[in-house]
């Protein structure tokens, strides 16, 4: 007799099946999220080490691998196209990722936004040395950045009151421009302080003092919990000098000198030069010229070089002072105290830099060249040193051209983009009558050049185009020089 099989033992094999194939296909999805996570992790520490062709490689096999098209992913290796050199191909993900006009991924939309906020901050740059010394709005442009800001997220909100900040300036609305930094600050206490900066320059007092007042609580707390916090004490001086609580400021800086004794760590030597740095804004707040108010900037002066005998700031207070006039005397004991670092032997390169400028404008040729070229000699890495030396030789009774030209060439190799120093290669090039070399050097700084800088170098291009016998054009600067430019000589 034949027994008869269970119907649960003839669906047995069919079951067997769908097992094996549902754990093949288990195993191969994992394995397929392993490899995607793998690749996301060498991707994702690739662009941690700047390592952005590797990273490209690593998001592209992601991109094979996955089934679905993770926004995520396509934004790292837009980050590493764009890092690794191939812009056309960062820029054709970000702009899939975030269009201008739909929804996309909101991180992508961020990127976006910062991109364009870059970009318009540089062209502002430009534009703001240029003819009318303003900043060029690209309207439709800052529309784009707020409709990309608006789908953005809210992720990283401090990264985002910034870009809101941004547009904000842009648009002429200090008060929300003021409102986000103050969210911002919020998030981060330590950023009240750029905050209330921020209130100065958009003259904004009522902000200020808010502000102010969140960085005074912050920094004192800090400065409590621990006394060697030296960039938060000061930090909190920066708060007083807006303040003008010039004596707070003052003393909660020597505190901190006292405190760190003759420790000579970098901490300290910023200690000190806040320390000086206070006693020149305190010389600002003196505002007469008189025997006393003058005996009291000295005495200011004194102590601020004390402080730090290597603060520029100092020097250019002490030129500034010395150029301003006032008496015979006056002028003489601004020389003394210079006379006096060299002699004690501290920042000897830049009281020797500084009497050269002080003998220039006194019309003492001889000595302002030969405490130049001591400065030179004892610094010779100074390029704001070598510029003047290079005037100065070119300007001489007996100019020395080619050694002029040598250093202004070297103190360009250092800062190629000064246009100071662009401007003195420029004269030296016409007294030498090197006219082509210096036209090329000329125009080529002009769009940079600012408005009060203009008519000089337009007069400067009108000689030159005359030398080279371009009347037309040499008549068309002399007329953008105007009446006030005067000729090189």
């Amino acid at each position: 007799m034949t027994r008869k099989r269970s119907p649960y033992l003839k669906s047995l094999p069919a079951f067997v099946v769908l097992v094996v194939y549902c754990v093949i296909l288990g195993r191969s999805l994992w394995i397929q999220d392993s490899i995607l996570g793998r690749y996301r992790e060498l991707g994702q520490a690739a662009i941690e080490k700047s390592e952005f062709e590797l990273a490209r490689t690593y998001y592209e096999r992601v991109a094979q691998v996955a089934k679905k098209s993770d926004p995520m992913d396509d934004l790292n290796l837009a980050i590493a196209a764009f890092k690794s050199g191939d812009s056309d191909a960062g820029q054709s993900l970000l702009d899939r990722l975030a269009p201008d006009d739909s929804f996309g991924f909101p991180r992508a939309h961020r990127l976006k936004a910062m991109q364009l906020v870059s970009k318009l901050m540089s062209a502002s740059r430009v534009a703001s040395s240029s003819v009318a010394d303003n900043l060029t709005v690209d309207q439709s442009t800052w529309d784009l950045v707020r409709v990309h800001l608006s789908r953005s997220g809210q992720d990283d909100p401090v990264e985002l009151a910034d870009l809101w900040t941004a547009y904000y300036l842009a648009a002429g609305k200090p008060s929300e421009a003021i409102a986000q930094q103050i969210k911002a600050s919020q998030f981060k206490p330590d950023r009240w302080l750029a905050t209330a900066q921020l209130c100065i320059r958009l003259n904004d007092e009522n902000q200020r003092k808010r502000a102010s007042q969140q960085a005074e609580l912050y920094f004192v707390s800090k400065v409590k919990d621990n006394p060697f916090d030296h960039s938060s004490r000061i930090n909190l001086a920066r708060v007083f000098i807006y303040d003008k609580r010039f004596e707070e400021a003052d003393s909660i800086i020597l505190q901190g000198l006292k405190i760190a004794g003759n420790d000579s760590s970098p901490a300290v030597l910023e200690l000190r030069r806040a320390a000086s740095e206070i006693l020149l804004l305190q010389i600002d707040s003196v505002p007469g010229n008189s025997d006393t108010d003058l005996s009291s900037k000295h005495q200011l002066l004194v102590k601020a070089i004390e402080l730090d005998a290597n603060n520029p700031m100092a020097y250019q207070k002490m030129l500034a002072m010395f150029e301003s006039g006032g008496s015979v005397e006056n002028r003489k004991k601004l020389i003394k105290i210079l006379e006096q670092q060299v002699a004690t032997g501290k920042s000897i390169a830049m009281a020797h830099f500084t009497l050269g400028c002080a003998n220039w404008v006194d019309g003492n040729r001889d000595s302002a060249v030969w405490h130049t070229e001591r400065a030179l000699e004892l610094e010779p890495r100074m390029s704001e040193v070598m510029n003047n030396f290079a005037w100065m030789l070119a300007h001489g009774e007996s100019p020395d051209l080619q050694r002029a030209l040598t250093f202004i060439d070297a103190a360009l190799a250092k800062n190629p983009n000064d246009l100071r120093m662009r401007d003195t290669k420029g004269v030296i090039l016409m007294k030498m009558q090197r006219w082509d070399d210096a036209l090329t050097e000329f125009e080529s700084i002009l769009p940079m050049a600012g408005a009060s800088n203009r008519p000089a170098m337009h007069q400067k291009l009108a000689e030159i185009y005359s030398a080279l016998g371009r009347k037309a054009l040499a008549d068309l600067h002399r007329a953008e020089a105007g009446p006030m430019a005067q000729p090189v000589r």
